[in-house]
């Protein structure tokens, strides 16, 4: 394109020079392939407890475009869901007209990965929709593709890969930290999760081996890798005993940090699970299997924090804030109440703070303090947010998605029956149930 401005004999007034010079930067940018604005947007989630896990009765069959579904994935609002299959050595597309509702699925596209992957096994898609990754046992590669249209996979090109058989010659989970920088790949030869650095986000030509972590105490055969949304809990999952397998990073997205801390079955729906996902506010679990070639939807608590044991209103848990198309101020810090940020319907005695993640992606919502009011009736189910301008480095709360009036839609859940402090010196205090009342001096 190209765009020739005479001015010969022209007197132009300040107004029109404007506009004509926003005329030519806007052609310009399109031109260049821009394809417009996106708006930054924040997104709530609980780290995700899968103690709480249950399965929901809604499943999904693949099989009429599969019969050997390895893993899943779905795009950002959850309108898209698409499964890699070793049958067919495709990934499959599918339109969820209920957002992260499987039951709700309709087949659209598929792409075949034959041509660089004749085993796939693990899938992932970076934060915009305009890289897919695939991981298989034939290569043993994790292949990159673009995508001209954002999560639309029958755009999808192969551009390049890189071998991971060093690590290990069976892969078959991926996934990836929030900015790209970091790339996880599950082997089940050595039962590891291998991590690797990207020098460039999102690039898999620019990977290193780093570290890795061994599951082979819980899972002698890991299908499938999983992430919360802040990178302090990973999940596996694997065919050994049908579990759901989740570990805490002390050290956000750092492998070599994982504890096990508890373990979920769903040989009841799957005894072949492979690969598992969550939707994006953590309230949802999904695990695909080749057993039945289905879906498996499991529902997962929306109480970011419950009351702690003693029953004394102290809270335990977090909810947390990722944000796209911008990043959060105090990298690496904490974002306080009411600078930074308030909770309009935070019961009193409890105390907001955010630790934010070194590149700004995640801030991560814990609750000090005691609740004056920690029965039933005090539970929260919608925790209500707005940030101010000096929350974000682009400084525009309002020009950020979910960030003003915000609806959680996660909560707090208190015990039923509680614990009062005395009113006076002297005087007792009572603990109620219900169905009786407890008096102590």
């Amino acid at each position: 394109m190209k765009i020739t401005l005479h001015t010969d004999n022209i007197e132009l007034s300040g107004k029109i020079l404007k506009n004509v010079f926003t005329i030519i930067f806007l052609a310009g940018l399109l031109a260049s392939g821009y394809k417009g604005f996106t708006q930054a947007s924040l997104n709530y989630a609980t780290s995700i407890d899968i103690n709480t896990a249950s399965f929901s009765g809604t499943s999904f069959s693949v099989a009429a475009q599969d019969i050997g579904p390895t893993d899943l994935a779905f795009n950002n609002d959850g309108t898209k869901m698409y499964v890699v299959g070793s049958g067919t050595d495709a990934v499959i597309e599918y339109a969820l007209s209920t957002a992260f509702d499987v039951s709700s699925a309709a087949f659209t596209t598929g792409f075949s990965v034959a041509a660089q992957e004749t085993t796939p096994r693990g899938l992932a898609f970076n934060n915009d929709g305009t890289k897919m990754y695939v991981v298989g046992v034939f290569n043993r590669n994790v292949n990159e593709y673009a995508l001209s249209a954002a999560f639309d996979v029958s755009s999808a090109a192969f551009t390049t890969n890189f071998s991971v058989a060093g690590e290990d010659t069976l892969p078959l989970g991926l996934a990836f930290n929030n900015d790209g920088t970091k790339m996880y790949v599950l082997g089940a030869i050595n039962d590891n999760v291998n991590e690797y650095v990207l020098s460039t986000a999102f690039d898999v030509s620019s990977a290193a081996f780093t570290t890795g972590f061994s599951v082979a105490a819980q899972e002698t055969s890991p299908q499938g890798l999983a992430f919360n949304n802040d990178g302090t809990k990973m999940y596996v999952v694997g065919v050994t005993n049908d579990n759901v397998y989740e570990y805490v990073l002390s050290t956000a997205f750092d492998v070599s940090s994982a504890a096990f801390t508890t373990g979920f079955s769903v040989a009841a729906q799957e005894t072949s699970p492979q690969g598992l996902a969550f939707n994006n506010d953590g309230t949802k679990m999904y695990v695909v299997g080749v057993t039945n070639d289905n879906v498996y939807e499991y529902n997962l608590s929306s109480n970011a924090f419950t009351e702690a044991s003693a029953n004394d209103g102290s809270v335990e848990g977090s909810l947390i804030v990722s944000i796209s198309g911008d990043t959060f101020t105090n990298a690496g810090g904490t974002l306080n109440s009411p600078t930074h940020f308030t909770i309009s319907n935070l019961p009193a005695g409890l105390t907001p703070s955010m630790s934010v993640s070194s590149n700004g992606m995640t801030a991560t919502l814990t609750l000090s303090g005691n609740a004056s009011g920690n029965d039933d009736a005090n539970d929260i189910t919608d925790l209500q947010f707005t940030f101010t301008n000096a929350a974000f480095n682009g400084g525009n709360a309002t020009g950020v998605n979910n960030a003003v009036n915000a609806s959680s839609n996660l909560g707090i859940d208190f015990t039923a029956g509680s614990t009062l402090a005395p009113q006076a010196p002297g005087l007792f205090s009572y603990t109620t149930s219900d169905t009786s009342i407890e008096l102590s001096w």
